[in-house]
């Protein structure tokens, strides 16, 4: 059954993905969330740009690594580097309305520092693969199957 269209909501007993996400309470991101949102984007790039050429998935997780670490601030010469999210102004109330979770908005402080690092306590480099879609999947797979014998 699809989403009515002609009604605010649909029926108690219609379960559309529409209106789970209009009655959903929306929340903040939390540090672990964002980091893991930033490192599944980097895959998206590098499985996107396994595709426009002939290019080695090896040399392209190699590069996402290599950027990783000079973040980290592993990279000679340079020190880590902080990477803040730093949503549009309207993107909280936006998410709100959609039922979505959101970034906390961004406002620099002297003194305090009342944003979330993508880094949080970990090295980046080394969560890479943590995140990596075939290693997560698999992952996933092994958890459920584990939970199954249980």
């Amino acid at each position: 059954m699809e989403h009515s269209t002609k009604l605010d909501k649909c029926a108690p007993e219609h379960h559309c993905e529409v209106c789970e996400k209009r009655t959903r309470v929306s929340k903040e991101y939390t540090q672990k969330e964002v980091q893991a949102k930033f490192l599944e984007h980097c895959w998206a790039m590098v499985n996107y740009w396994k595709g426009v050429g002939d290019w080695q998935d090896r040399l392209l997780e190699g590069l996402m690594h290599s950027f990783l670490v000079m973040l980290d601030g592993g990279a000679a010469e340079l020190p880590a580097f902080t990477v803040i999210p730093t949503p549009h102004p309207n993107d909280k109330a936006y998410h709100i309305e959609r039922g979505e979770d959101y970034f906390r908005p961004f406002k620099m402080t002297p003194g305090r520092y009342p944003f979330i690092d993508v880094h949080g306590s970990s090295q980046l480099h080394e969560l890479m693969y943590d995140f990596a879609p075939l290693r997560k999947e698999i992952k996933e797979k092994i958890e459920i199957s584990s939970l199954a014998k249980i």
